[in-house]
């Protein structure tokens, strides 16, 4: 079994795209730890309750190591928001290169192609 905890490290809500941004950062048993990057968008957007490899194949940014999820979030209390995320826990992954400004500029990249 994977033993792991989840903290949210960043969460915003930008109203005006009704979109929300979340930084959550894992750690496991054993004390690695990464960073995952997420954006919900809101029923009306057409990739709203859409998988993450559609997602994918349909916007022209790759956020980094691609999108790996998509579904609600138990931890944010709003449940409108359908999520679409990646992860920084990939073999050349480092805290170093792979921290909070990195994944908030990844956000921002996809943030923009989900609203087109």
């Amino acid at each position: 079994m994977f033993n792991i905890t989840t903290n949210v490290m960043f969460y915003d809500v930008n109203e005006n795209n009704h979109t929300a941004k979340l930084i959550l950062k894992i750690a496991s048993h054993d004390g690695d730890q990464w960073l995952t990057g997420y954006v919900g968008v809101q029923k009306g957007n057409q990739f709203y309750e859409a998988d993450y490899m559609d997602v994918e194949n349909q916007i022209d940014c790759c956020v980094h190591g691609g999108l790996t999820f998509s579904g609600p979030i138990d931890l944010i209390k709003n449940q409108s928001y359908w999520f679409l995320g990646f992860d920084c826990h990939h073999y050349t992954d480092n805290p170093t290169t792979c921290n909070k400004d990195f994944v908030l500029k990844e956000l921002d990249a996809l943030e923009k192609e989900l609203i087109k």
